[in-house]
């Protein structure tokens, strides 16, 4: 449970990091 919202965080984190680059 904990590790599937932990991912999804870490997932928009990569895309925010993307996008602004």
């Amino acid at each position: 449970m904990s590790s599937g919202i932990v991912s999804k965080v870490y997932h928009t984190f990569d895309f925010f990091r993307y996008f602004k680059s």
